[in-house]
C-alpha cells in the first residue's frame, strides 16, 4: 500500500528541483530571461542590456552569432552590439546603416517570413548586398552547399524585429547558425521573439523617460 507523503517533503523536492534543476535548457534559458529583466530594473544603461540580451541568445541557445541593430536619432537603423563576429567583420557591420523601408524590401533581400516578427535569410538568395560583403563571419565557407534541410551555411540569418508595444520599429535581432552548424528551430526563434518583445519593452520605456 503506497506510503502517504507530507507537504513538506513534496515543498523539499520541488524547491531542490527548482534551486538545482537537470539539464533542462528551458529552466537555464528562464533563468537568463529572469537575469535580464532584473538588469534591466537597477541598470537603465542601453548597451549594457542590449549586450545581456545578446549574450542571453549566444550562449542558451547556443547561436554562432548574435548581433542587435536599433534606430538612430536620425532615423536609421545601424548595428549596435555583435557577438561572436570575428573583428573585421564586426567593423564591417558597423560601418552599415539602413533605412526602415529596406528591411520589407523583397527585391533587395529576399527573406522568407516565419513569423510576424521573424524572417530567415538563405544564402543561396545572395542575402547580402555589395556594401555588405565584408561582414561575412567565415567568406571561405561561402561555397559549401547545404547538405541537410536543418544545416546553416555561412550566408544565413534570421532576423527577429523589435517592436514597441505600439508597434514602433526600434531595430531588430540578427542570429546566424548554432555552434552545430544547424539553423535555429522553432523554439529558439520563438526565445530570440522574447527577448525582442522584453527589449521593445524597454526601449519604449526608456525613451518615455528621457522626453520627459
Amino acid at each position: 500500500m503506497p506510503t502517504p507523503v507530507s507537504t513538506e517533503e513534496v515543498a523539499r523536492k520541488l524547491k531542490l528541483a527548482y534551486q538545482y534543476p537537470k539539464e533542462d535548457h528551458t529552466a537555464r534559458t528562464l533563468d537568463s530571461v529572469q537575469s535580464l529583466l532584473s538588469l534591466m530594473g537597477k541598470d537603465h544603461n542601453q548597451t549594457n542590456v542590449l549586450r545581456e540580451a545578446a549574450a542571453l541568445v549566444a550562449k542558451n541557445l547556443r547561436i554562432r552569432e548574435v548581433a542587435v541593430g536599433l534606430r538612430g536619432v536620425d532615423g536609421m537603423y545601424r548595428f549596435e552590439i555583435l557577438v561572436g563576429y570575428r573583428p573585421e567583420a564586426e567593423a564591417a557591420h558597423k560601418k552599415l546603416a539602413y533605412r526602415a523601408e529596406d528591411f520589407g524590401d523583397s527585391s533587395v533581400y529576399k527573406g522568407i517570413s516565419i513569423s510576424r516578427l521573424t524572417k530567415i535569410y538563405f544564402s543561396e538568395d545572395d542575402a547580402y548586398m555589395e556594401s555588405e560583403q565584408d561582414t561575412y563571419n567565415r567568406p571561405m565557407l561561402l561555397k559549401a552547399r547545404r547538405m541537410a534541410d536543418d544545416e546553416a551555411m555561412e550566408g544565413d540569418y534570421v532576423s527577429t524585429h523589435i517592436l514597441s508595444p505600439s508597434g514602433d520599429f526600434l531595430g531588430w535581432i540578427e542570429t546566424g547558425g548554432t555552434t552545430g552548424w544547424k539553423l535555429p528551430d522553432a523554439a529558439a526563434m520563438k526565445w530570440i521573439e522574447l527577448v525582442a518583445s522584453i527589449l521593445g519593452l524597454f526601449l519604449a520605456t526608456r525613451a518615455t523617460r528621457d522626453h520627459r
